[in-house]
């Protein structure tokens, strides 16, 4: 991410860097989205653009059990250092 909180990012791109099956990744996502974590923003060829919520920006009580999640995600696309 180089700072910013979006990047575009394919699902194929996402299962590959998190060895994961279509059906887990998706379910993450959706997972991710409820709890309000990451927002699809635009979808088209080249991925889906996400805006990524900081562990600032999400509510108190949800925030303990996202941190772990957003942080594996966004070391698998590049968002975050390992």
């Amino acid at each position: 991410g180089r700072g910013r909180n979006f990047c575009r990012v394919g699902k194929r791109e996402l299962q590959e860097r998190l060895s994961l099956s279509e059906r887990h990744l998706n379910r993450i996502l959706d997972g991710l989205v409820r709890k309000g974590a990451i927002r699809a923003l635009h979808r088209n060829n080249d991925g889906t653009l996400y805006r990524v919520r900081s562990p600032e920006e999400i509510e108190p009580g949800d925030r303990a059990s996202l941190v772990g999640e957003v942080a594996a995600l966004a070391r698998a696309v590049g968002w975050a250092r390992s």
